[in-house]
């Protein structure tokens, strides 16, 4: 018989459900904090420092769980010989009319043998499904975890980042047809053949993306925590921070903005410092010292407070303001080596990379710089 293609004869539309998340982000945060030092390995016996270890990227995005079932169902024909024996004394028997003759045994047994060709009508059924990732692989059904949802019609309507589904209506009936369309090989004539998709589904799973990075070590490392369940899974390690290209030489290649904060204008306003006589006594006396460093060392303990994150924030901030809304990716946040009073936040922007130094005193961004990943030499 020839081994025809075997297509559906329906197919379904996809349902699409957005599974609502257990964990809201001050929840995440604070799991992830509370877990941060064990996401990093250990050096020796020894856990990193949870206090040397920053909070330096933060997202939130919907893993696509694919589901697709159908049904299979066949009535066929095949070959079937029927064997009957009879006693030796019966040579022949009628069959609607027509003759049939038993042979001998061949084996010394009383009796004889009739074998008639006939024809055996079967039927063989098969329903199921299988649970896909958004890269076609099979997903075990025990790791799909069920919470309030809500319906939609179609994902590009909503302002959520949506992993996208890398395979096509013609690679789910493929998968499919190749799981459970099971034509026998045995199969003389095919009376009835029926394929269908019946169940078409995408599951999308609220994730968090959180990115630590240790700041003696420079390392960083990324995790995933599940909306619903809590789980930690470790994605990425960065042993090494990667180093920045360097610029070009022509200037005018780059493209370069800048900006000054309102308090900076307010203090380049500001009249000279007085060096008279009477502020040189102050500088002399011990108590008025004495002040000074008391005044100092709460300059200090208010930058101990302004933790990188705060950098991190400040600086996405700006970049919304400035229209880059999508796609923001942290790079890297480190103190100024110049100036103490400094975070130097780099991120990525698609095309392009941002470059901005905050000021832990107040807290505001000083200069900011965006240049084109094509503009370096």
């Amino acid at each position: 018989m020839e081994n025809t293609e075997t297509l559906p004869q329906r197919v379904v539309d996809r349902k699409i459900i957005i599974l609502k998340s257990r964990l809201n982000p001050d929840e995440v945060k604070l799991l992830g904090d509370q877990k941060k030092a064990d996401l990093f390995p250990k050096s020796g016996f020894h856990r990193p420092n949870p206090l040397d270890i920053s909070l330096i990227g933060f997202n939130k995005f919907y893993e696509p769980l694919v589901i697709v079932g159908g049904k299979y169902s066949i009535d066929y024909c095949k070959k079937h010989f029927f064997e009957l024996k009879a006693d030796r004394q019966v040579k022949k028997i009628f069959v609607a009319g027509e003759e049939y003759k038993f042979k001998p045994s061949g084996d010394g047994k009383p009796y004889g043998v009739l074998k008639i060709a006939g024809e055996e009508h079967a039927h063989y059924e098969n329903e199921t499904y299988y649970v896909l990732d958004r890269l076609m692989r099979e997903f075990s059904i025990e790791d799909v975890h069920m919470a309030p949802f809500e319906t939609i019609e179609d994902s590009e309507t909503f302002p959520f980042d949506f992993k996208k589904v890398s395979f096509t209506l013609d690679d789910e009936i493929e998968f499919l047809r190749s799981r459970i369309v099971k034509r026998p090989s045995n199969a003389e004539i095919i009376i009835r053949e029926a394929f269908e998709i019946t169940e078409r589904l995408i599951i999308y799973n609220p994730i968090y993306e959180l990115a630590f990075q240790n700041m003696k070590t420079a390392k960083m490392v990324t995790a995933l925590i599940d909306g619903i369940t809590g789980r930690i899974d470790v994605v990425k390690i960065e042993t090494k921070m990667e180093q920045p290209k360097e610029p070009p030489k022509d200037l005018s290649a780059k493209y370069i903005m800048k900006e000054r904060t309102e308090s900076l204008q307010e203090i380049q306003k500001k009249e000279p410092i007085d060096n008279s006589s009477d502020s040189s006594k102050i500088l002399n006396n011990p108590i008025p010292n004495m002040a000074l460093q008391q005044e100092k060392s709460k300059e200090d303990a208010v930058k101990i407070k302004f933790k990188p994150e705060d950098a991190l924030d400040l600086a996405k901030d700006l970049l919304k303001r400035l229209g880059f809304k999508n796609k923001i990716t942290p790079i890297k946040v480190l103190p100024d080596e110049q100036d103490n009073e400094l975070f130097i936040v780099e991120l990525s922007l698609q095309d392009k990379t941002a470059k901005i130094s905050v000021n832990t005193k107040t807290k505001q961004v000083k200069e900011y710089e965006i240049q084109d990943l094509n503009s370096y030499s």
